[in-house]
């Protein structure tokens, strides 16, 4: 469970480096005023909830194997992040936040699912708390590294963000004997 938790972390941090100082960023870059980047973080919220929708075909699509949708959609987020930083016009910005809107809503559900079934029904309260502490280290650490980068470029943040997204899917590709389609749901229904 530690490797799962650790990519938990890193994931955590990566998305949090994107989302902080994420004004500050669009208007040292483009000129953005906050009220517009207001309005694409309404945008991007919007369709993070409207990814929870398309969550269920998505697995269904992937056989029901966490870790493979969870490894994907790390992926995505990893190189969504970098062309964020990379990204030289708004257009650019408004897709990869649109696309980054589900890859990170999906791998936010997928590791929860994959910590529940790896801790089994009988220990679930206690593994969803050290998810949810694992979390709450996430949201410190990031706004402290996310001001030293900023400080550095304003495309830092989420390039910071891609490469420990990267270091995430790293390890998750080391370790793919974790929950494997049918198998996981009998664990977790015990």
């Amino acid at each position: 469970m530690g490797d799962i938790l650790l990519v938990r972390l890193l994931m955590g941090v990566a998305v949090m480096l994107y989302h902080s100082n994420f004004v500050l960023a669009l208007e040292e870059r483009f000129g953005l005023r906050p009220r517009a980047s207001g309005y694409l973080i309404s945008y991007s919220s919007a369709l993070g909830a409207l990814a929870g929708l398309t969550l269920g075909p998505i697995l269904h699509l992937y056989g029901h194997n966490l870790h493979a949708a969870l490894l994907h959609s790390s992926a995505l987020t990893c190189a969504l992040l970098l062309l964020h930083a990379l990204a030289g016009t708004m257009a650019l910005v408004v897709l990869t936040s649109t696309f980054l809107s589900f890859s990170t809503n999906i791998g936010r559900t997928c590791i929860t699912d994959l910590q529940l079934t790896m801790g089994g029904a009988r220990a679930s309260g206690a593994v969803i708390g050290v998810g949810q502490s694992v979390t709450a280290v996430a949201r410190i650490i990031a706004p402290l590294l996310s001001g030293v980068v900023q400080e550095v470029s304003p495309r830092g943040p989420p390039s910071l963000g891609a490469a420990l997204a990267l270091v995430a899917v790293l390890i998750m590709s080391l370790n793919k004997s974790h929950s494997r389609g049918p198998e996981s749901r009998k664990v977790k229904s015990e």
